[in-house]
């Protein structure tokens, strides 16, 4: 088991609703956020070409306050654009008859996320005898905006250039050849760690593929390639040209709008020609 991971952001934050009557009214306190590292089998960097994890996140969120009333909760987590624009929906909590708790869920990687909590107290009048039934409701403000990187799934040769070698099915390279290539395999959200496509050129820019090995070191954008189905250049997930010199482990990596994944490997064999 992997230990876990926590970044924790106190927060308090107070949304108060306008009072529906003179004697109700609602308070929500948003006290702390937390987002936390789960699961637990892998770290940063992993000495294989496909992780064995997905890169998601559990979210959890601590939220209290008052109402005077039966309580109905509503934690919602948002994605930002990069660059501005409409929050992207990701996911939502909802809890009945409590005025605190803690809430968690499991978020996709690659994505600035922050959450809102927000309170409806509802009043009934069971007997008539006032007042007459009604609601109020409570927001809070956005907590503080954490980061989940975004995760390197995968890293495999689309092409490899190999010399009285014959790799069968195993992912690797051999040293002193030319001529592989490397497929990135990256897990993210593009709209809010890019503000665009993957595979536009606005978001090509924003996006290096990486390699370091003995004696061997590259930082690319990616690779474009013409796809004869469109009749233009276009981006894959993520290709990188790569030309190992020496035997050994050769560590893979994207970064995403400046936010770096998790790390993966390739094996160099040793050159038989």
């Amino acid at each position: 088991m992997r230990k876990l991971v926590a970044l924790a952001l106190p927060l308090a934050f107070v949304a108060v609703a306008a009072p529906a009557s003179a004697h109700h009214q609602a308070t929500v306190s948003f006290t702390a956020s937390s987002l936390t590292l789960d699961p637990s089998k892998c770290g940063d960097y992993e000495r294989r070409p496909v992780s064995r994890c997905d890169g998601t996140r559990v979210a959890r969120v601590t939220w209290s306050g008052t109402c005077g009333a039966r309580p109905f909760v509503t934690v919602n987590y948002w994605a930002s654009r990069a660059g501005g624009g409409k929050p992207i929906a990701l996911a939502s909590e909802d809890v009945d008859d409590q005025t605190s708790g803690v809430t968690a869920t499991i978020l996709e990687p690659g994505a600035h996320v922050y959450a809102t909590v927000t309170m409806d107290c509802y009043w009934s009048d069971p007997d008539g005898t006032g007042p007459e039934a009604h609601s109020v409701r409570a927001t809070t403000p956005p907590t503080a905006e954490v980061t989940i990187p975004p995760w390197l799934a995968a890293v495999e040769t689309t092409k490899g250039n190999y010399c009285n070698f014959n790799p069968g099915g195993r992912t690797v390279l051999q040293a002193g050849q030319r001529g592989s290539i490397v497929n990135f395999g990256s897990d993210y959200l593009d709209k809010s760690l890019l503000g665009v496509g993957r595979r536009t050129r606005a978001g090509v820019r924003q996006r290096w593929v990486n390699m370091r090995g003995p004696g061997a070191r590259q930082r690319k954008h990616p690779a474009l390639f013409l796809l004869q189905e469109f009749g233009r250049k276009e981006p894959f997930s993520g290709l990188l040209r790569v030309a190992p010199r020496r035997p050994g482990w050769h560590r893979f990596w994207e970064e995403v709008g400046g936010v770096r994944t998790n790390t993966l490997a390739i094996r160099a064999v040793p050159n038989r020609c």
